[in-house]
């Protein structure tokens, strides 16, 4: 049995000496929300043990916060361009390489791909709004085996109900 988070970067800002989207840096509200959802995510069972991220700065950041706060550093966190904007079948490839070896593994990377693969991992057709994680069960031996529609939604961790929760 393994483990797959699904997690969309937190809250990116828009500022305007970039012009580039892949350079987009997180907003303020961005690097508030990922100590908090860390948290949670330290308290999950499989921990996790490899992160794989998009490079895009948003990404990157978010992954570097996650992985720091979750005691992971090294080969732990790694980063692969063919996850920047993403579609689900390249998701699911380069999961199947990057996660090899680990029960549970954590993806950091974008919609709409993110919420297309999370679809066809499970069949919910969930809203992953920034710094969402989704957590999907699936029942496999090897990362190799990574398949469509044999996964269980286990839980879905949204900023938003943190925040209404600590309120």
């Amino acid at each position: 049995m393994k483990t797959l988070l699904l997690m969309r970067h937190a809250k990116s800002g828009y500022p305007p000496d970039v012009a580039d989207d892949f350079d987009r840096p997180l907003s303020r509200r961005g690097r508030r929300d990922l100590p908090r959802l860390a948290e949670c995510l330290a308290a999950v069972e499989p921990p996790v043990e490899r992160i794989c991220a998009s490079p895009a700065v948003r990404a990157r950041e978010t992954a570097e916060t996650m992985a720091a706060a979750l005691g992971l550093a090294g080969p732990a966190l790694v980063f692969d361009d063919r996850l920047y904007l993403a579609d689900a079948a390249t998701l699911r490839q380069v999961a199947a390489e990057r996660l090899e070896g680990v029960s549970c593994g954590m993806v950091v990377a974008h919609n709409p791909g993110l919420e297309d693969w999370l679809a066809r991992l499970c069949g919910a057709a969930a809203r992953l709004p920034t710094a969402a994680v989704a957590a999907v069960e699936l029942p496999m031996a090897d990362w190799a085996d990574l398949g469509e529609g044999n996964g269980r939604l286990l839980w879905l961790l949204v900023p938003r109900l943190l925040h209404a929760a600590e309120d």
